[in-house]
């Protein structure tokens, strides 16, 4: 959520490259309230349980940030993989377990290793 002068040309411009880069359209006065911005962010509504039973301190190699290794917490819960910032404990991001494809460990390196999700099809690479 964010704060803009120029409210009305950023919510356009999200309508246009939303319909020609993804295919979507945008619902036009659509009103999200702050809390409910922050329950539903992540795709988990609230009463949905993140408290995790595990956590691992673990670095992420990915494309966005040169592969240059990002600290991060990779914890489990009853439904989900949860990875967070250890700095501030925000969560990053949440993926359901019964997304998980494969878990992958690298033959060359063994502290590396890959979570492969179907749904998104995505494989995000850790090392410990």
């Amino acid at each position: 959520m964010y704060r803009s002068d120029q409210a009305e040309n950023v919510l356009r411009t999200i309508q246009i490259m939303g319909a020609k880069y993804v295919g979507i359209q945008a619902i036009p006065g659509l009103e999200l309230s702050k809390n409910d911005f922050e329950r539903q962010r992540l795709g988990v509504r609230n009463g949905e349980s993140l408290v995790p039973s595990g956590e691992f301190k673990v670095a992420k190699l990915s494309a966005k940030h040169a592969f240059a290794p990002k600290p991060r917490i990779l914890g489990t819960a009853n439904q989900f993989v949860i990875e967070r910032d250890p700095a501030t404990y925000n969560t990053l991001a949440i993926y359901e377990l019964s997304d998980i494809f494969a878990l992958i460990r690298c033959e060359d390196d063994a502290q590396k290793f890959m979570i492969e999700y179907k749904k998104p099809s995505v494989i995000k690479t850790y090392t410990s």
